[in-house]
Formats: C-alpha cells, sequence, structure tokens
C-alpha cells in the first residue's frame, strides 16, 4: 500500500452550507453559556437567577452566527479569489474495499 501527499486549495464555500451548520453549533453554544452568565452574579453582594433573556439567547446566537458566517463565507470568496485559500496538506492512501455491483457510489450534497 503507498500513499502520497497531496496540497489542496479550498477556492470556495457554500455560504449557506457552512451558515447552517454554524448556526446550530451557535445554538448549542448559547443554550451553554447563557445559563452560565445568568446565574453568576456580577457583583457578590446581589446573587441573581436565570431570567427569560438566558432562554431566548440561544436563539439570538444562531440567528446571529447564521447571519455574520453568510457574510464571513461571502467575504473569504471575495478574498480567495484574489489572493488564494486556505492551503492543507492531505494524505492519499490505497484502501482495499469489498465493493459489490449493489452498493451505492457516495453522492455529494453540494
Amino acid at each position: 500500500m503507498g500513499k502520497f501527499m497531496v496540497m489542496k486549495e479550498i477556492v470556495r464555500v457554500a455560504p449557506l452550507s457552512v451558515a447552517k451548520i454554524l448556526a446550530v453549533i451557535y445554538f448549542f453554544l448559547g443554550a451553554f453559556t447563557s445559563p452560565l452568565t445568568s446565574i453568576l452574579p456580577q457583583d457578590l453582594s446581589h446573587p441573581r437567577g436565570p431570567t427569560g433573556f438566558s432562554f431566548i439567547m440561544p436563539f439570538i446566537y444562531a440567528i446571529m452566527g447564521f447571519i455574520l458566517t453568510i457574510c464571513f463565507a461571502g467575504l473569504y470568496n471575495f478574498l480567495a479569489k484574489r489572493i488564494g485559500g486556505v492551503r492543507f496538506q492531505t494524505v492519499e492512501r490505497e484502501v482495499q474495499q469489498t465493493v459489490s455491483a449493489d452498493t451505492p457510489l457516495p453522492v455529494s450534497r453540494d
């Protein structure tokens, strides 16, 4: 089995596909951090509990993450055309796999 190194470059990202994934990540980030920040007292002499605002923060995180990711993905595409995209190195390896005629081929979603 041989292997060889390949240098690849991301020249364009699909803004909507990236934004959907990051919106979910930001939702869970907001769901985790909002309760923590709402119960931590800003002043030790005035402890406070969760507020209604802490329950909508995950949705605000998700919406803002979605919008900003679309903007930054567009900016990435703009800059990648002019100065080049992110380069990364991969390793190609031979894999022995038994495939029957009935096995469907993988399909790309983009």
